[in-house]
């Protein structure tokens, strides 16, 4: 079809684009206006990247200190356990940021040459990179840690951990001892604090050395062990296990603290009870904690 509309002529066309500046009155802006707001959605590219790697230096840190965690005492298996402790929160930041980091890049002055796949993958590779970084110097726990202490709303690693392990009924207990004056042979210790503010005795007649001296230390600690009776104020402990919540440690370290809960463990297979006075006679060979966590592994039994 042919269009019959007569074409306004060269003045008529300057002149209607000239009262429409003049009515939605259009100005011309400086060079530096756009300048600056090419450096603004650099900037904006260049911190959501680095938020990423934060979410990733917090992550990294997170799957570490779990992947050294002593699950079969807190949980039925580790789909369970991992469903429970993964960091979703920051792998969300982290995929969010990456999104927002292209949007940015988008937006440049040359962005539009740029495929999507690369844009992308150094976003990517920039928080991943930056996040490995932080991690390793210890960045990433440190800032869990640090927003766990200061919002309330915000879970950390430690804040989960404390409400795994503090379950006294179930045979776990977070706390410390107050005095320092303990005999190192002695069986029974009073003025053991939870968490909750609740004071224990405890009995530590099967606990070796070791235990008894990581105890006297007066550091926040994890024991496992057995209540002999509801409603008693007595915890037979059958493992005292360091906090490792109150800074950050290499993995070889944390490996080594795993190392130790499991050779625990391991005393109370009912074929190497030879150390203990009998089977019957030892609470934590028949703590109800030990005998499930051997239900859940063989190797414990």
């Amino acid at each position: 079809m042919i269009n019959m509309e007569p074409k306004l002529p060269n003045s008529d066309l300057k002149q209607t684009i000239l009262s429409r500046i003049e009515a939605e009155h259009v100005s011309p802006r400086p060079a530096w206006f756009f300048s600056s707001m090419e450096c603004l959605v650099w900037t904006l590219w260049f911190l959501t990247a680095m938020i990423g790697a934060i979410a990733v230096a917090v992550s990294l840190s997170a799957m570490m200190y779990r992947q050294y965690s002593f699950f079969e005492i807190t949980h039925g298996s580790l789909f369970w356990f991992l469903l429970e402790v993964l960091p979703y929160v920051w792998l969300l930041v982290f995929v969010f940021m990456a999104l927002f980091a292209v949007y940015n890049i988008r937006h440049t002055k040359h962005g539009y040459r740029y495929p999507l796949w690369q844009i992308l993958a150094s976003s990517l590779a920039l928080s991943l990179s930056g996040g490995l970084g932080l991690h390793l110097v210890g960045a990433g726990f440190t800032m869990d840690e640090h927003l766990g202490a200061n919002l309330s709303m915000y879970e950390s690693q430690g804040k989960r951990e404390l409400k795994m392990w503090q379950v006294p009924q179930d045979g776990r207990m977070v706390g410390f001892l107050l005095v320092d004056e303990t005999a190192a042979g002695s069986s029974i210790i009073t003025s053991f604090t939870d968490v909750d503010d609740i004071i224990w005795q405890i009995n530590t007649s099967e606990l070796n050395q070791d235990e008894k001296n990581l105890l006297i230390t007066g550091k926040r600690v994890r024991l496992i062990g057995h209540i002999p009776e509801p409603g008693q104020s007595l915890f037979y402990i059958c493992g005292v296990f360091p906090w490792v919540y109150e800074k950050h440690y290499s993995a070889a370290e944390l490996k080594e603290f795993k190392s130790i809960m499991q050779e625990r463990m391991y005393r109370f297979k009912l074929h190497e009870v030879s150390t203990l006075e009998s089977t019957t006679s030892s609470h934590c060979v028949n703590a109800p904690l030990i005998k499930e966590m051997q239900n859940k592994n063989p190797k414990y039994r």
